[in-house]
């Protein structure tokens, strides 16, 4: 419940933030889904050394990626399991890795790449199925869902990296102009930073 509380007073941070964003362009703020955009909020917590996230999303769009990647209709209020369907979604599309061994990773994506050369073999991405298990440094809380936004709530171990690369894929596979905001830090130390299809991740370091 402290987690849970935690990370609902994480989001009223943005609420200033929307409100100013919609003084300063009224035409967008009553338009039906004018833009498409997330945003991730992300606390470093050294105690637990876990990121703790607070996502929000566009209740559409997650009904629609939910129902891509789980193959069936959905409906976020009626489908039984729906939970489970948001859960394996979002930790499908949304990493917190070592910044380092992403870079070890692609190496060795090359080399597979190139030993698999000439053959009809598919190269599968690191990423998982909805039929897979989720990542063990994964751990889901829960979700709110309102009128016009929903809000996602997840931990992510740390591990023992220095540096992090933080990846926001939500709805890539749904808009090609999607902007994923993300915040990350620790304590007051924050910074604001986005990922677009063309550049999907952001790092971080603690200071």
């Amino acid at each position: 419940m402290k987690l849970i509380n935690s990370m609902i007073a994480m989001k009223r941070l943005w609420v200033c933030f929307v409100i100013l964003l919609l003084a300063t362009n009224n035409a967008m703020a009553f338009a039906p889904h004018p833009y498409h955009v997330s945003r991730a909020e992300i606390e470093f917590n050294a105690q637990t050394n876990k990121f703790q996230v607070a996502l929000c999303v566009w209740p559409e769009d997650l009904e629609k990626a939910v129902a891509k990647l789980s193959k069936q209709p959905v409906d976020l209020d009626t489908t039984e399991g729906v939970e489970d369907l948001i859960r394996d979604y979002v930790a499908n599309q949304f990493r917190i890795v070592d910044a380092n061994a992403v870079v070890e990773e692609a190496v060795a994506d090359d080399d597979v790449k190139e030993k698999a050369e000439g053959t009809e073999n598919e190269i599968v991405s690191g990423k998982f199925s909805a039929e897979q298990a989720l990542p063990e440094s994964f751990r889901w809380v829960g979700y709110e869902l309102e009128l016009k936004q929903a809000w996602l709530y997840f931990e992510i171990d740390a591990g023992e990296a220095e540096a992090w690369r933080i990846e926001s894929q939500v709805f890539f596979e749904l808009n090609d102009d999607q902007f994923n905001q993300v915040q990350v830090g620790e304590g007051k130390q924050l910074i604001a930073e986005a990922c677009e299809p063309n550049s999907p991740a952001v790092q971080w370091s603690r200071q």
